[in-house]
């Protein structure tokens, strides 16, 4: 037996790679910026990785757009200017992206012991690596808060992978039990986002099916889940504020309810950033406004003017971190691309939102609720997060694993097709 041989026979060893990438991806350096040590290792493999990228077709079109996404921030930068560190820095931002996507499609691409391996280790390392890291390198938003920005994420992901390893699925309903429970918990310690993405797994792992459906049923079962998703995202919404007004959330959410609240709730109030954000891609969506992100002052004002005619009131931390710096605050993935890079960055974005959107279908018909909140978590950071440290890897992984479960489907789709057409074949009489 060969050592390969040997490798590929040992769980230990096979456990080994993906644990400690899951991990690394929590566990930051200085290196030039915040780095995680699977980035790092991503660079320093990035040939042969992207080699790997480069086999599946939607990995394909990944690297020509991120071509395009760098294509779109030479044009920005030659037509507003930017200083040199912060062109690096976007840059770096993109190629570190595409890398870690390379490294984490490859070491899911490994041959295992059984089908899925690599992926659940994978997942595992990446829930306890949080932990880890939020011990060893924490990021500084946990200043804010450490069960919003880091311990109420990694405990989900943990509990969802314990209870697929126990498998405790035995109706359909259990896991979508667990994640209400969360909801719950997220909600009474002021983690918005990590309650309503946790709502809208507990709704969609409740009416996705575990098998396919054909055609019609497919756009019908979309509605359905669209149409539950919203409404109970409207109920979290008017259950938070009824709450937090009377100050049953503590008093933190009660005076934050007091200045976030208007026509539109507190998705547009506690995301202000944002609306500042399509104000500039409104004035200028072809090539955006370069790497520094600085705009004129008419369109910091055109948002404080709709935020106050919808009932927003704009108070002095918005004033301090929206309105009076030069640059605009890129909270938002999609947005942030888009002003920084013009229309070339939309491109890629979108693409990992579509490779997102159809794993966590995927993972919601394989019942895997841990890679689905990974996966559903990564949307929330490609429209309401800035590209950064604690953005950048998680994204990477959740658009691995969405090529990865697309590149499996492939082949059984391809022959379902075929096998169809036969039999049509024979039915009408044809050879």
């Amino acid at each position: 037996m060969t050592a390969l041989d040997r490798t590929r026979s040992d769980p230990l060893l096979l456990a080994a790679a993906p644990l400690a990438v899951g991990v690394g991806l929590w566990l930051f350096l200085r290196v030039g910026g915040r780095m995680s040590a699977t980035e790092l290792v991503a660079l320093a493999l990035a040939p042969p990785a992207v080699l790997v990228l480069a086999r599946l077709p939607r990995g394909r079109s990944l690297l020509l757009l991120a071509l395009l996404w760098l294509l779109g921030l030479t044009f920005a930068t030659l037509a507003n200017g930017g200083e040199p560190m912060l062109v690096a820095r976007n840059v770096a931002n993109v190629v570190v992206l595409v890398a870690t996507v390379a490294l984490l499609v490859a070491v899911l691409r490994v041959p295992a012991v059984r089908e899925g391996w690599s992926r659940d280790v994978l997942i595992a390392g990446f829930g306890v690596g949080e932990l880890v890291g939020l011990v060893l390198t924490p990021p500084e938003a946990t200043e804010l808060g450490l069960w919003k920005f880091g311990a109420g994420q990694a405990l989900t992901v943990c509990v969802f992978v314990a209870a697929q390893h126990l498998r405790v699925d035995r109706t359909r309903l259990v896991l979508p039990l667990i994640a209400l429970g969360l909801c719950g918990l997220h909600l009474a310690l002021g983690a918005r986002s990590l309650a309503l993405l946790t709502l809208v797994l507990a709704v969609a792992g409740a009416v996705v099916p575990t098998t396919p459906r054909p055609g019609s049923g497919r756009r019908l079962l979309l509605v359905v889940v669209l149409g539950f998703t919203a409404i109970a995202a409207y109920a979290l919404q008017r259950a938070y504020s009824s709450l937090a007004v009377r100050g049953l959330l503590g008093l933190t959410e009660q005076m934050k309810i007091g200045f976030q609240d208007g026509d539109f709730g507190v998705l547009v109030g506690g995301r202000k950033d944002f609306v500042f954000l399509v104000s500039a891609v409104w004035r200028n969506p072809i090539t955006g406004w370069g790497p520094g992100a600085v705009v004129p002052s008419d369109v910091k004002s055109a948002a404080v003017m709709w935020l106050q005619g919808h009932g927003y009131p704009v108070r002095g931390y918005d004033w301090i971190t929206f309105v009076m710096p030069d640059s605009l605050y890129l909270h938002s993935t999609l947005l942030g691309a888009w002003v920084t890079a013009g229309v070339l960055a939309v491109p890629f974005v979108l693409l990992c939102v579509g490779i997102c959107a159809k794993g966590l279908v995927s993972a919601l018909r394989r019942r895997s609720f841990a890679e689905a909140y990974v996966v559903l978590a990564a949307l929330w950071h490609l429209f309401f997060s800035p590209l950064g440290d604690s953005s950048r890897g998680h994204i990477a992984f959740a658009v691995a694993l969405g090529l990865v479960a697309l590149a499996a489907g492939q082949p059984k789709h391809r022959a379902h097709g075929r096998r169809s057409r036969a039999i049509a074949d024979r039915a009408t009489g044809r050879r």
